[in-house]
C-alpha cells in the first residue's frame, strides 16, 4: 500500500480570504492554504537477536538518519514472529549489536559534534541495556558488528565527515586502530570477511591525478578556465566545415565557395577530479590494504564463503556520431553588376560544418563474483531494473534481501538464480538508508522500516486518516505481517502556501 497525499480546500492565510476583496471587473489575486505530509519518527537499523527472541533498533527524526545522531534506543521481545511491548533502552543510542550468544548488547552513545558528551564511545551490557561498561572512547560510533565466528568486534567511529577509524577488538581489551580513511578519502561501508581475518573496506577515492601530501602547486592551476569542465563533461567547441555561400552582390551574384563554421560537441579542456569508489581487503595484521573492485555503491561479503554481493554502477563513454552546425562562410565570386561591366565581389553565405562528440550511458545492477576474482568472473543478479540498493546476506549465506527505495518495495532472491521475489510493497519511503531491512537468525522472516495509511472513525462520524510508520515484520511463508513498533500521525503536517486567480471583483470601473 502506498502512502496517500493528503490535499485540502483553500484556507484564510494571516486574515486574508481565500478570493479577493472587491477590485473592479479585474481578476484578484487569492492566497490559499494546503496540508503537507506529516513529520515524526521512524524506527531504522534493526537488528535481530542470534536466538531470534529480540529486535533492536533506532528511532531518529524522520530525515535524521545518521546513525550517529540516533535519537533513541529500543528492543522489541519476539515470540515465533509475534512482537510484545518496546523496551526503551535511552536517547542517543545507536548503533546496535548483539553478542553471539544474545547475552549482552554493544551500544554506540554519540559523542557530540564536539565531543561535549564526555560518555561519547561504545559501551556492552546486559541483553536489556543495563550494566554498560566502556569499550573505546568514540566521537560519533557508526558500526558495530562482531564477527562470523563472534571472537572479534568491529566497530567504526566517524571523527569527522571526512575521517573515519576503524577498531578491532576481542570485547574484553582496548581495540586496536586497524585502518583509518581520511586525507580527501570518504568512507562508505566496512564489513568483515566470512572467516573473520581481515575486513572488507569501501572508499572513495580522489582523482589519480588529485594532488597528494607534498605535492607542488602547478601554475597552471591559477589559470583562468582551470577549473572543470562542464558538467564534468564535454563543453562546445568549433567544427570546421566547407561549403557554398550563396547571397546578392548589387542585386543577383554568382554562388562562391568559402569555409562554413559549425558547431560540434567536443570533450571537456577543464580538469575536472573523477573520484573512484573502490572496494579493498583489509588485513588485520597491519599490512597494506588491497583493492579487489572498482565502481562499486554497496557490498556485503557472505558470512560463510568467499562471495561478495555488489550493488554497482558503472558509466561507458563513447564517441557520439557527427554534430551538424551551421555559419556563415566567406567566398569569391564573379558579381553581376547593373549596367556596363564584370566585378569580383565577396558574397556571404551559410556554410555547414561537422564536429564529434562524446557520449555516456549509466548502467547499475547487482553482481556476485568471488573474493579472489576479477571483474570478468561477476556473475550479474536478476534482472538489473529491478535493483537491491541494500543487500543484506541472511545468517546462513543462500539469500540476500533488501529494499528498493523508489517504489518503496522489499525484496530478496537466491543468488544467483531469479527470480528477484517481492516480499512486500510498504517500505517507508522516508528511510533511505542501508541496514533497514534485516534477517531472521532462520531465514524465515525479514524486519524492516514500513510505513501504512489507516482509516479510522473520528470525531462527529468523519473519517480520519493516519499513517503509520515503525518497524514491520514479514513471515515469507505466509502474506501476513506485524507491526512492531509504531509511529502515528494524522495525515497533515506543515500548512503549505499557495496561490490563485480570485473571482471578479465588484466595484466602481
Amino acid at each position: 500500500m502506498r502512502l496517500a497525499f493528503v490535499t485540502i480546500c483553500i484556507l484564510p492565510l494571516l486574515g486574508l480570504p481565500a478570493f479577493a476583496q472587491p477590485m473592479g471587473p479585474e481578476m484578484g489575486m487569492g492566497m490559499g492554504m494546503g496540508m503537507g505530509m506529516p513529520q515524526g519518527f521512524v524506527d531504522i537499523k534493526p537488528v535481530w537477536s542470534p536466538d531470534g527472541k529480540w529486535i533492536a533498533f533506532s528511532r531518529v527524526g524522520q530525515g535524521q538518519q545518521d546513525p550517529a545522531q540516533g535519537v533513541r534506543g529500543g528492543l522489541v521481545p519476539v515470540q515465533d514472529g509475534k512482537p510484545g511491548e518496546v523496551k526503551w533502552i535511552g536517547y542517543n543510542v545507536s548503533p546496535l549489536a548483539w553478542s553471539p550468544d544474545s547475552s549482552q548488547l554493544v551500544c554506540g552513545i554519540a559523542g557530540g559534534t564536539s565531543g561535549q558528551n564526555m560518555y561519547g564511545g561504545f559501551w556492552r551490557g546486559a541483553a536489556d541495556g543495563t550494566g554498560m561498561k566502556l569499550l573505546a572512547p568514540a566521537k560519533a560510533p557508526k558500526i558495530a558488528v562482531y564477527s562470523p565466528d563472534g571472537a572479534k568486534l568491529l566497530m567504526v567511529d566517524e571523527r569527522a565527515k571526512d575521517h573515519h577509524e576503524i577498531l578491532v577488538g576481542s570485547g574484553e581489551e582496548n581495540p586496536k586502530i586497524i585502518c583509518v580513511v581520511r586525507d580527501g578519502e570518504k568512507y562508505i561501508g566496512c564489513g568483515w570477511t566470512n572467516t573473520g581475518d581481515g575486513l572488507w573496506l569501501l572508499a572513495e577515492i580522489p582523482d589519480k591525478g588529485a594532488p597528494k601530501r607534498g605535492d607542488e602547486l602547478p601554475a597552471s592551476a591559477l589559470k583562468e578556465g582551470a577549473v572543470g569542465g562542464m558538467m564534468g563533461g564535454g563543453m562546445m567547441g568549433p567544427g570546421m566545415g566547407m561549403g557554398p555561400g550563396m547571397g546578392p552582390e548589387m542585386g543577383m551574384g554568382m554562388p562562391g565557395m568559402g569555409p562554413g563554421m559549425g558547431m560540434g560537441m567536443g570533450p571537456g579542456v577543464g580538469v575536472a577530479a573523477q573520484p573512484k569508489k573502490i572496494l579493498y581487503l583489509v588485513p588485520l595484521d597491519g599490512s597494506p590494504r588491497k583493492p579487489i573492485g572498482e565502481d562499486i555503491e554497496f557490498a556485503a561479503w557472505s558470512p560463510t564463503e568467499p562471495l561478495i554481493a555488489m550493488v554497482k554502477k558503472v558509466t561507458v563513454q563513447a564517441q557520439a556520431g557527427p554534430g551538424m552546425g551551421m555559419g556563415p562562410g566567406m567566398g569569391m565570386g564573379p558579381g553581376m553588376g547593373m549596367g556596363p561591366g564584370m566585378g569580383m565581389g565577396p558574397e556571404m553565405g551559410m556554410g555547414m560544418g561537422m564536429g564529434m562528440g562524446m557520449a555516456s550511458t549509466t548502467e547499475e545492477y547487482m553482481a556476485l563474483r568471488a573474493a579472489d576474482g576479477g571483474e570478468d568472473d561477476e556473475v550479474r543478479v536478476a534482472d538489473p531494473t529491478v535493483p537491491i540498493k541494500t543487500p543484506m546476506w541472511s545468517p546462513d549465506g543462500k539469500m540476500l534481501c533488501g529494499a528498493e527505495f523508489a517504489e518503496g518495495r522489499v525484496l530478496y532472491i537466491a543468488p544467483p538464480d531469479p527470480p528477484m521475489i517481492e516480499a512486500a510493497q510498504d517500505y517507508d519511503p522516508a528511510v533511505k538508508t542501508e541496514g533497514s531491512v534485516a534477517w531472521s537468525p532462520d531465514g524465515k522472516m525479514l524486519v524492516y522500516s514500513g510505513a501504512i495509511d489507516e482509516e479510522r472513525p473520528g470525531d462527529g462520524g468523519d473519517t480520519e486518516k493516519f499513517i503509520v510508520r515503525g518497524l514491520f515484520i514479514r513471515d515469507l511463508a505466509t502474506t501476513g505481517y506485524e507491526v512492531a513498533t509504531k509511529n502515528e500521525s494524522k495525515a497533515q503536517g506543515m500548512y503549505g502556501m499557495g496561490m490563485g486567480m480570485g473571482m471578479p471583483g465588484m466595484g466602481p470601473m
